[in-house]
């Protein structure tokens, strides 16, 4: 069995997706990995695409900002990626992925 290092929250166009703790271990791991080399140190992390707001990250709630357009694609492309062999899951409107790593 996995432990479980991240509690790791999927929606998408407003619906939960259920993750095992194999999935929340993985997509947080990169997410954290993705905001490390931007350069802030992760908390609470959220991650959002959408149609009106892009691509948005914050942690503990500040946002952070993404101002080249090559980083802003490699996220937007590697969070994607990451995602799409999961059953139901479609971007279609909106994604939303919550992690904070669990104290151990």
């Amino acid at each position: 069995m996995v432990k479980k290092e991240f509690n790791t929250d999927l929606i998408v166009n407003e619906r939960v997706i259920e993750l095992n703790n194999f999935v929340q271990n993985y997509i947080g791991a990169v997410v954290y990995g993705i905001v490390y080399a931007l350069g802030a140190e992760p908390g609470e992390v959220e991650l959002v695409i959408s149609k009106t707001k892009n691509l948005e990250i914050k942690v503990n709630d500040r946002n952070i900002e993404i101002r080249k357009p090559f980083v802003y694609h490699i996220v937007e492309s590697t969070v994607r990626g990451l995602l799409s062999p999961l059953k139901d899951v479609f971007f279609l409107d909106e994604l939303t992925i919550k992690t904070k790593k669990i104290d151990s």
